[in-house]
């Protein structure tokens, strides 16, 4: 059942960005497919530009933060970042995140 679900999410995702709609309608539609499979109530699309050195966040939703800034690459360690430089997934409970940032991999912002 969890794999079918899986497997309508990508299809109408995949619907959607084949479809004639704006970038910010193709946004939306990613968070609201993603959100029948996790939680998606903080919620951001992060975007690179190698170039300028930067991150930015075209679309994002957020219980408590109402901008989120452009962030340079080499000046922090973010989750965002440190996801990005990997190049892999993470995922973090409580203790895994606070070794993480003792181990100075990661510094909150």
């Amino acid at each position: 059942k969890q794999n079918e679900k899986l497997q309508q999410v990508l299809y109408n995702i995949s619907k959607a960005a084949n479809s004639p709609i704006t970038l910010d309608q193709l946004y939306k539609t990613i968070h609201q497919e993603l959100d029948n499979i996790i939680d998606t109530t903080n919620f951001f699309i992060a975007l690179t530009d190698y170039q300028k050195d930067e991150v930015y966040f075209p679309y994002f939703v957020d219980e408590k933060d109402d901008d989120f800034p452009i962030i340079n690459f080499s000046e922090t360690n973010s989750l965002t970042i440190y996801v990005i430089k990997t190049d892999q997934p993470l995922l973090a409970d409580y203790k895994k995140l606070k070794k993480m940032i003792a181990q100075r991999e990661l510094n909150i912002i």
